[in-house]
């Protein structure tokens, strides 16, 4: 009666400390890729730098439209003496005054300034883009490599467990006089072997992690759930168009084709310089008992030196090619990027289904077939212990291939801004 009673109190307790199920306490321990990229663009430091580059860059359209600031000047003219207001009402070349001067660019120099500034801060905010591409792309790597490097240990682990069950088989055939010592020492052999491989896949494990923490700028050293299970879907877009996509909304391409127009407007701009620019002056003068005195005056500066002008107009067309040709290249890099990573992804895609159709459980059967045979003394250890690394190799080689996917996946989606796996 008082252990029913016990128990009862024990379940109730274990409700009100924490009512949700156990199911949904397992889940939210996962380690959740959208979770992770979500943070990663709340808090990178790199991605929060590019967005204040772009802040910045916003700011430059006003100023390179406006008018240069005005100079005001201040001064007299003083007759028979230097001191101040000698000859003022006497003399008429002394006064007292001031003068307000205007810079006048040449008309449609500061629009295409400021145009020009603009696509420069469009070709910033595209720059902004790939930079928050690359930080998602690299998240989700290490995300896959950090549930690569627990399926791998996971791997070690089920095999560990499998020479450990063929030590005690080979130690009860030993005390039957059926086998001989060196089975049992071959065995713990791989066992300890098995045991050194961990070791690196755990410091890849840390690696990750590490990684991910400093992409979502979270202390290095912080601990990490497991990541979520995530299933391999077939990739259904085709080459034409992952291709399309790429082309239409890479920023990389988009930066390109802004710096292209802004250098243009530099073109545009740099022929301007041919034309002079203007500064009018005006200013009022007290001349004491005198008549006040008003003086205007128009100022034109000459584009006198045309070599200087010459050199400055082949410059910026010199770097408006050069940036029509790097517009062209990365166009054409984009193109083989997106190839080269979706051949990877079918390749895999390939080898992820001959491995869990045909090659692992094939190896699954030998093992076991394998472990009965040498419990009836039919095969010796090595034949056994053969087939056992040779599932280890193949099982290692089937989450391999499975990164693979993923990884060229990732790639993928930074290349074309498609959304290729579920988070």
């Amino acid at each position: 009666m008082w252990r029913v009673f016990g128990v009862l109190l024990l379940l109730l307790v274990m409700l009100l400390a924490d009512p949700r199920p156990a199911s949904a306490q397992a889940k939210e321990a996962e380690l959740r890729l959208g979770d992770l990229v979500a943070e990663a663009v709340r808090n990178n430091p790199e991605l929060q730098a590019a967005q204040k580059r772009v802040e910045a860059a916003r700011q430059k359209p006003r100023q390179e439209g406006a008018l240069p600031d005005p100079m005001v000047s201040v001064g007299y003219a003083s007759a028979g003496s230097p001191i101040p207001g000698s000859g003022i009402g006497r003399e008429p070349t002394a006064n007292t005054g001031v003068m307000v001067t205007q810079e006048l660019p040449y008309p449609g120099k500061r629009r295409l300034m400021a145009a020009r500034a603009g696509k420069e801060a469009d070709a910033e905010l595209q720059s902004y883009l790939t930079v928050e591409r690359v930080v998602i792309s690299r998240v989700k790597q290490a995300f896959h490599k950090l549930n690569h490097a627990y399926e791998n240990v996971e791997v070690m682990k089920r095999s560990q467990d499998l020479l450990m069950k063929f030590v005690q088989l080979a130690e009860i055939r030993y005390a039957a006089g059926k086998a001989m010592q060196q089975d049992i020492f071959r065995a713990q052999t791989q066992f300890a072997l098995m045991e050194t491989r961990i070791v690196k896949m755990q410091q890849d494990l840390a690696m990750a992690e590490a990684e991910i923490n400093a992409l979502v700028h979270r202390p290095i050293d912080a601990r990490l759930a497991r990541p979520a299970h995530l299933s391999p879907k077939q990739l259904d877009a085709t080459l034409a168009e992952l291709t399309a996509e790429a082309e239409a909304s890479s920023p990389q391409i988009a930066r390109e084709q802004k710096m292209t127009e802004a250098r243009q407007l530099g073109v545009s701009l740099a022929r301007k310089n041919y034309k002079p620019d203007f500064a009018v002056s005006g200013g009022y003068f007290y001349m004491g008992s005198m008549p006040d005195m008003y003086q205007f005056r128009l100022d034109i500066k000459l584009p006198a030196w045309r070599s200087k002008n010459d050199a400055a107009l082949t410059e910026q067309v010199q770097s408006l090619e050069q940036s029509r040709r790097t517009y062209q290249a990365m166009a054409h890099e984009t193109r083989w990027k997106v190839n080269e990573q979706y051949i990877i992804a079918q390749t895999s895609w390939r080898l992820l289904q001959l491995f869990s159709d045909s090659v692992m459980p094939q190896t699954e059967l030998a093992t076991a077939s394998s472990m009965a045979s040498y419990e009836s003394g039919a095969i010796d250890s090595l034949q056994v212990l053969m087939n056992v690394m040779t599932r280890v190799e193949q099982e290692e080689r089937y989450h391999e291939a499975m990164l693979n996917y993923f990884m060229a996946l990732v790639r993928l989606e930074e290349i074309t801004g498609m959304e290729l796996l579920s988070q």
